[in-house]
């Protein structure tokens, strides 16, 4: 029988830490041959043109509470944009910015709402082109002002308009490189997916998309689906009534069940959309 000392302990731990460094640099040295495959994959080149996005300082980012927590990153609200009124801003042309090849043309809303893209999105026997659901991605977009824009409406109806993701402070080694691979490999995604029930993506951080500081900027959700779950069920326990049904307020229930069969069907339409484009959401949970 071994006894296992404190020394052994060490020892052990010393290896794991070891191996654990061997294999997250061996996954950053592949780093860069992974984004390349994103590039020449199937949706990159299957979903129309890509877009372009202004780039950020993590120090211009007013950083607000906590929204959300997943395997690499978190997600925070963004409670305001300090950017800087002398600022420089880049030639639309500009590719020296290794951030800005994640996207290599500018979406134009009037073009798209004028010629019906490879994303457009099926609704009952007629296809609509995505552009003409968003609300306001033409002025996101156009890379010239998209910085000073979203600082000035970093707010609506009083409500933040934005979140960031990043990646968590307190990651191993290993847990970080597969988190900087992860988070680079969505913003390239998100650069060419086009959907009106996809989240979009308004920003990245400047320098490397493989930087541990790399970051993006998103719309800022204000319900989940998990919410959503629970408010139906009080919702429907409140209103059904007693035995029978006697006293169900069946208009609300009505309405209730809209809400749902509508819910499921945008959920429905980005699932058809990303499949489409050989795309698997890997996050789906059954309920």
């Amino acid at each position: 029988m071994k006894i296992s000392t404190s020394e052994d302990d060490h020892e052990d731990k010393k290896c794991k830490l070891r191996k654990e460094r061997k294999d997250a640099k061996d996954l950053l040295e592949r780093a860069h041959d992974i984004l390349k495959e994103a590039d020449e994959s199937y949706i990159a080149n299957n979903t129309g043109p890509r877009r372009r996005y202004p780039t950020i300082d993590l120090c211009e980012v007013l950083i607000g509470p906590l929204l959300g927590v997943g395997g690499f990153c978190q997600v925070f609200e963004v409670k305001q944009f300090r950017l800087n009124e002398l600022e420089q801003i880049k030639e639309e042309g500009d590719e020296t910015n290794e951030s800005n090849t994640l996207a290599t043309s500018i979406s134009n809303a009037k073009d798209e709402s004028s010629t019906p893209s490879k994303g457009a999105t099926e609704r009952g026997d007629k296809r609509v082109d995505d552009s003409s659901l968003m609300n306001d991605d033409e002025t996101h977009y156009d890379i010239r002002n998209a910085r000073t824009t979203m600082a000035r409406l970093v707010r609506r109806d009083g409500s933040a308009r934005y979140a960031i993701k990043k990646l968590h402070e307190d990651l191993n080694e290993i847990e970080r490189a597969r988190g900087i691979v992860d988070l680079a490999l969505e913003a390239k995604y998100l650069s060419v997916l086009w959907h009106p029930n996809i989240i979009k993506m308004r920003a990245i951080a400047s320098g490397s998309s493989l930087d541990s500081k790399f970051f993006i900027i998103m719309d800022r959700l204000y319900d989940i689906l998990d919410h959503r779950f629970e408010k139906w069920v009080v919702t429907k326990q409140r209103n059904k009534g007693g035995l029978f049904g006697r006293g169900a307020n069946r208009e609300l229930l009505h309405e209730l069940l809209v809400e749902r069969l509508t819910v499921a069907y945008d959920l429905a339409s980005a699932l058809c959309y990303m499949h489409e484009h050989h795309l698997v959401y890997r996050d789906l949970k059954k309920v």
